[in-house]
């Protein structure tokens, strides 16, 4: 029997981080149909904040990545070649790019916040009281 040939199909992907530094994501591989194609990446380390994935398959389908994006990120995917318009998903060559999410809004505790609501009810209360007594008395 005949070896089988080496796979000579080559899929990469860039992954940057920008407003941050981290080491790992979460992310899946699919075949073009949308089912997963599970595949392990050689991770070569570009510089502390970028990384380039490479897998080699037999076949020259189209292949995607999704990320799953960590908390207090977003993605977005460049693409090039006929997938540089798209830009919900990672397509072979093209780069993932995770950006910080600005922090929007207070992170104050909800009982503070009940309690700022209670004593400004408190002295609403007070005020009005205040203002019938006087009216009252004439």
């Amino acid at each position: 029997p005949e070896p089988e040939p080496a796979p000579s199909y080559k899929f990469t992907f860039t992954k940057v981080w920008s407003g941050g530094v981290e080491d790992s994501i979460d992310w899946t591989l699919y075949h073009a149909d949308g089912t997963v194609a599970h595949k392990k990446f050689n991770k070569k380390k570009i510089s502390d904040t970028e990384w380039r994935y490479e897998a080699w398959f037999d076949t020259g389908e189209e292949y995607y990545i999704v990320e799953k994006v960590p908390d207090g990120y977003r993605a977005r995917y460049e693409n090039t070649g006929a997938h540089a318009k798209e830009t919900d998903r990672c397509y072979n060559g093209g780069k993932i790019i995770n950006y910080k999410v600005p922090k929007t809004g207070d992170t104050a505790h909800p009982i503070l916040w009940l309690a700022m609501v209670l004593v400004n009810l408190g002295i609403l209360g007070g005020v009005i009281f205040h203002l019938r007594r006087k009216k009252n008395r004439g």
